[in-house]
């Protein structure tokens, strides 16, 4: 069963071939939102794969630009799909998604980034060849707005336990994985009440279920602009302690937790409370945000130091670098 019935908040649904068979062994599922000045782009990376046997769900999320038209010149393709639906967010666009995938793998792929070249055809064939592992992670390349390259090839090699998780984020985006859909719904797919880590916690999850591997080959180009939603961490903060704080019973050696939760701990002033320590102290930032900034970083972190006086010391030496990173920029300006 669909996640949403057909017809539901009131989407439309277009669809070309739908008798295809067999199968395909991939389902690639974009949610559309806001970027339908490159959505055309992100479909021309998944055309141009070497490995064909997929078909291609876009889901037009309620977005208020020409996303519909962007795509029309690509549905003369019977692999791709077109729904639009009333906005529901990117985790529940993406549920549905996998809800109607046919394939036996899923490839979610945001609406602004690119597959890299080849990036299917190893990944299947990592997958078919260890049914063991429910995911397999890629490397990955971050672009500008106009898609040039701004760094190298970035990612981890080796199996990503719990303890990897929590020492800090295996990937820039799902887009980099690809995953067995029998074990994505047998863990409850994404979940849409905590937006922007969502894909972090489902990673966590999969961990627990079953096994992940990352493997340092080209999967995805991540497109980094000021839309991105990473890029307003400290609005993420308190989801992010959420989800850290939701899978640590899942390890259950008590000696090790605790040392799983003050690495995440860290990592989790690095990730978010570093750029809430920046929103704040942005001149630029209004009155009322920096105080919701400010009340964020403080109830977070300051019930954490209560609850686990150890991070103490680590919080106090990443203070003391945050400012005198603050102060040699200053210096320069």
């Amino acid at each position: 069963m669909l996640p949403f019935p057909n017809g539901i908040f009131g989407a439309r649904v277009i669809l070309h071939d739908q008798n295809m068979s067999p199968a395909p062994s991939v389902s690639i599922v974009i949610p559309a939102y806001k970027h339908a000045h490159l959505i055309g782009a992100a479909i021309e990376s998944v055309l141009s794969q070497s490995f064909t046997d997929w078909e291609l769900i876009v889901i037009n999320d309620g977005s208020p630009d020409g996303t519909g038209g962007a795509v029309a010149p690509y549905l003369s393709d019977p692999r791709i799909r077109y729904l639009e639906q009333e906005n529901q967010g990117q985790s529940a666009t993406r549920n549905r998604g996998i809800g109607m995938a046919q394939g036996q793998w899923i490839q979610l792929l945001d609406d602004d980034d690119l597959l890299a070249p080849g990036s299917l055809v190893w990944k299947v064939e990592f997958l078919a060849q260890n049914p063991l592992y429910c995911c397999v992670v890629g490397a990955v390349q971050f672009i500008d707005g106009e898609g040039v390259g701004d760094s190298d090839w970035q990612g981890k090699e080796g199996e990503i336990g719990l303890r990897t998780l929590f020492r800090g984020s295996a990937f820039a985006s799902p887009g980099q994985a690809l995953f067995r859909k029998a074990d994505l719904l047998a863990v409850g797919l994404l979940d849409p009440s905590i937006p922007g880590v969502d894909d972090a916690d489902l990673m966590f999850r999969l961990a627990t279920h079953g096994r992940i591997m990352a493997v340092p080959k080209p999967a995805l180009l991540y497109r980094w602009h000021g839309g991105n939603a990473s890029a307003e961490r400290y609005r993420m903060l308190p989801a992010v302690d959420l989800v850290i704080h939701r899978h640590l019973p899942a390890i259950r050696s008590r000696r090790a937790r605790l040392a799983a939760r003050l690495e995440a701990l860290r990592y989790m002033h690095r990730y978010a409370g570093f750029n809430t320590l920046k929103f704040i102290l942005n001149p630029s930032t209004p009155p009322g945000e920096r105080k919701r900034a400010l009340c964020a970083y403080c109830r977070v972190f300051g019930r954490r130091l209560l609850q686990c006086p150890l991070f103490l010391p680590a919080w106090c030496l990443d203070l003391a670098r945050f400012t005198a990173r603050r102060w040699r920029y200053a210096g320069h300006s």
